[in-house]
């Protein structure tokens, strides 16, 4: 149960961690989590978080999503996002679920691909996997050359650099979300 206010994941507010999600929700448990949602609205830390900027549009809507047991997830930036470098993708992840990445629980694992290696790579995945650490157990390497992939035509139809969250599981990649870089809304 996921919350999904206007102000989140926008250009110009990313709102990271402002707003609460409920993992493993059981059905009966369903309509209580998205009250608790709704009541995020007037948390603390999202007031303290708004206060002083201008108009955010705090409206919440709320997302019932399938629960995926991830053996990996993390986030993929198609722009480094600390030093603006264009030229690199960068690629952080954990094992299981985003959350501990997304609280600061656990230091991620990081990679730095060449985004101009990753072009002239990308017709096809594996020959991106090519240019990728082989000390990845395989299927986390295909994931993320399938991911690399993705990312890079996604950043075509955004037209911006983005944010996107993945996870892979079993079944393979699962991308859960895109936004824009928020870091670079002052540039």
């Amino acid at each position: 149960v996921r919350s999904s206010s206007l102000a989140e994941d926008g250009a110009a507010h990313s709102m990271a961690g402002q707003f609460d999600t409920f993992l493993e929700t059981t059905a009966p448990h369903v309509p209580q989590r998205i009250k608790d949602c709704w009541a995020g609205m007037f948390n603390p830390r999202v007031l303290a978080y708004t206060s002083g900027q201008q108009a955010v549009d705090l409206a919440m809507g709320v997302v019932i999503q399938t629960q995926i047991h991830a053996d990996y997830a993390g986030v993929l930036f198609t722009i480094d996002p600390r030093s603006k470098v264009a030229d690199k993708l960068v690629i952080e992840w954990v094992a299981g679920l985003g959350e501990k990445l997304v609280s600061g629980e656990v230091t991620p694992e990081r990679l730095f691909l060449n985004r101009t290696a990753c072009r002239t790579a990308s017709s096809t995945e594996a020959a991106l996997s090519a240019i990728l650490p082989t000390a990845l157990p395989p299927s986390l390497q295909t994931a993320l050359a399938q991911l690399a992939v993705q990312a890079l035509r996604a950043e075509i139809v955004f037209d911006c650099p983005l944010d996107i969250e993945f996870c892979i599981d079993a079944s393979g990649l699962w991308l859960l979300q895109a936004r824009p870089v928020t870091a670079l809304q002052a540039k």
